[in-house]
This record gives C-alpha cells, sequence and structure tokens, in this order.
C-alpha cells in the first residue's frame, strides 16, 4: 500500500456473510480508517512505514491483526526480485517466506527494508505472507519452464 492510496476492505461472519458491528482499533498513526457500520472499512495510508489494525466482528470468537507496509507514494517497484540480483528466483521465494515466518512469531524483521518489502508483496494486498512467498516461485518456474512476460501479468493471467 502507498501513500495517498485508500483501500476498501469486505468484513464479514462467515455465517452470515455480514457484519453489522465490527470494532476497529489502531495506535498507527501513519494510516486512517473509515468504518461504515455495515461491511466495508476504508483505510487510507498517510504516510511510510509499518501500520496495523485489531478488527472483530461481533459473533466472531476470533478477530484480525493486520499489518500494513506503507510504501512512498512514488516508490518504483522490482516485484518478486527481494534480494536486489535484477532476478527472481527461489532464493527471493525463501527469502519472503523467511520473512513471513519472522514476523508471524513477533521476531525481529528489522534487517528487512523498505525495497525488500515494496518488492515482496507481489499480489499487493498489503500484507507479506507465504502466498506471496508462492507467487514468486510459481513465477520462477514458469520463466524457467519456457514462459515469459512480467511477474505482475503472470499473476493476473493466473
Amino acid at each position: 500500500m502507498k501513500v495517498g492510496e485508500t483501500r476498501e476492505v469486505r468484513l464479514y461472519h462467515p455465517a452470515t456473510n455480514t457484519a453489522s458491528n465490527a470494532y476497529i482499533t489502531s495506535n498507527s498513526s501513519n494510516i486512517s480508517y473509515f468504518y461504515n457500520g455495515t461491511d466495508k472499512l476504508y483505510i487510507t495510508a498517510l504516510e511510510e512505514g509499518q501500520a496495523s489494525l485489531n478488527v472483530r466482528v461481533e459473533g466472531c470468537a476470533f478477530g484480525a491483526y493486520v499489518w500494513l507496509t506503507i510504501l512512498p507514494a512514488d516508490t518504483p517497484a522490482n516485484l518478486g526480485d527481494v534480494d536486489g540480483s535484477n532476478t527472481v528466483d527461489a532464493i527471493d521465494a525463501s527469502s519472503v517466506l523467511a520473512y513471513y515466518a519472522i514476523i508471524s512469531t513477533n521476531g525481529d524483521a528489522s534487517k528487512y527494508d523498505n525495497n525488500f518489502k515494496r518488492n515482496a508483496d507481489v499480489n499487493s494486498d498489503g500484507g507479506i505472507n507465504a502466498v506471496d512467498a508462492s507467487l514468486i516461485l510459481a513465477y520462477y518456474a514458469f520463466i524457467n519452464t519456457g514462459g515469459s512476460g512480467d511477474i505482475i501479468t503472470f499473476i493476473n493471467n493466473r
């Protein structure tokens, strides 16, 4: 997610497919959010850095804790190439998976810079996780078996 960008997030209880009462909290000063009272949450990135939200929907046993990486508005990305080698390969996928393991266990991810984070979120969902690692690995396999094109086109055509 980049500075100035607003994303719409749909909230719902899995059994009813609705969310009439959700509770959203955040101590992050670099995002703003608006909940419309039904099933939509709007998040706007205000400045670069890490941000988080805690979301609970009435009737759900568990809430969601969401981490966001806010990037500068004018930052170009070389999606998938997290190590700066100018090649998207299995090493990049492994690095993304290692990062995800660290943040999932509240470990110290300070060695991962904004360039890494910008290039790791290949599906542009605002998070870096095993889905991104899997897409990077799938793209690497695609390219190495005769495929061509950039990773964005590859992801959009899946």
